[in-house]
C-alpha cells in the first residue's frame, strides 16, 4: 500500500502541475524541483535556470534564491523524492532494471557536486548559461515537445549534446540508481537545510531498529549510515527505506 502511494503522490502531482498550466498564468512561479520553463505545459520557472540568467546579465537573483532558501527550510529535499518528475522517471528505470535481475553498482561519493556552482561562477563572470545546456529536463520538457508540435526545427548541436547527456544519463541509472540527483542536479542545494526543515522527516526509533542496513541498501542515494537518513544532504525523503525497513524502525513525520 506504501509503495503505491509513493507512486500515486509522484503521478498525481506532475499531473496536477501540467493542468494548472491551463488555468494560471505562466512562468510567473519559482518550482522547487527540475522541470524546464520552456515546456509547453510549464507555468513554473526553475529557479535555477533563472539565477543564471539574471547572473549572465548582471542582476542579483534575490527573488529566486530567497525562493530556494524557503523551500530547503519549509520541505528540504522532500520535492525530489515526491514531486519531481526527473526523479520519478530515474525510479522507474531503476525499478525495471532490478526486475530484469540487474545488480546496482554502488558508486563512490560524488566530487561532481561542484558543477552547480561552476555553472554559476560561468553565467556571472562570462554570461554563459552552462546548466542549462546539458539538463535533461530541458530536453524531456522542452527539446522533444517543441519538436513535436513544430516538425520543422532543425536539430541543433545544443540538441544533440542534450541527447548525448541524456543516454549518458540513463545507462548511468541503470547501473547505479539516481545518479542525476546524487551527482547533477541543482536542486541538491535544498538538501542543505535538511537538518533545519521544518515539514517532513523520516524518524528512526532506535529502539526497533536492528541495523541490519536494507534499508541502507536499498537507498537510490547512497546513503551510508541510517543516522543520516532525513538530515543528509543527499536524503530526498523517497520512502523506500521506511518501506523497506522489515521492523518498522523508519516512518514519516509531519510537522
Amino acid at each position: 500500500m506504501r509503495i503505491r502511494l509513493r507512486y500515486i503522490t509522484r503521478l498525481t502531482s506532475i499531473a496536477s502541475y501540467f493542468t494548472l498550466a491551463s488555468v494560471i498564468p505562466r512562468n510567473v512561479y519559482p518550482v522547487p524541483f527540475l522541470i524546464c520553463d520552456s515546456c509547453p505545459l510549464s507555468f513554473g520557472v526553475c529557479p535555477i535556470g533563472m539565477i543564471q540568467r539574471l547572473l549572465a546579465v548582471g542582476f542579483t537573483p534575490c527573488f529566486f534564491v530567497g525562493s530556494l532558501i524557503l523551500y530547503a527550510v519549509i520541505i528540504g529535499r522532500a520535492s525530489c523524492g515526491l514531486l519531481c518528475p526527473i526523479g520519478a522517471l530515474q525510479d522507474a528505470i531503476s525499478w525495471i532494471s532490478r526486475q530484469v535481475g540487474m545488480r546496482r553498482v554502488r558508486l563512490p561519493e560524488s566530487k561532481m557536486k561542484i558543477i552547480i556552482p561552476i555553472s554559476l561562477v560561468l553565467a556571472s563572470a562570462s554570461g554563459v548559461i552552462a546548466f542549462c545546456k546539458i539538463c535533461i529536463s530541458g530536453l524531456l520538457f522542452a527539446g522533444i515537445p517543441w519538436r513535436i508540435l513544430w516538425w520543422d526545427l532543425r536539430v541543433t548541436s545544443l540538441f544533440i549534446l542534450h541527447i548525448v547527456v541524456f543516454i549518458v544519463v540513463i545507462i548511468l541509472v541503470i547501473l547505479a540508481g539516481r545518479v542525476w540527483c546524487r551527482y547533477l542536479c541543482p536542486f541538491m542545494l535544498l538538501g542543505l537545510l535538511n537538518k533545519r526543515k521544518m515539514l517532513v522527516k523520516i524518524m528512526l526509533d532506535e529502539k526497533k531498529c536492528s541495523r541490519c542496513d536494507l534499508c541502507l541498501k536499498e537507498c537510490p542515494m547512497g546513503i551510508s549510515s541510517v543516522n543520516d537518513i532525513s538530515s543528509s544532504m543527499d536524503c530526498i525523503f523517497c520512502g523506500l527505506c521506511v518501506e523497506k525497513c522489515p521492523r518498522k524502525a523508519l516512518k514519516f513525520k509531519l510537522y
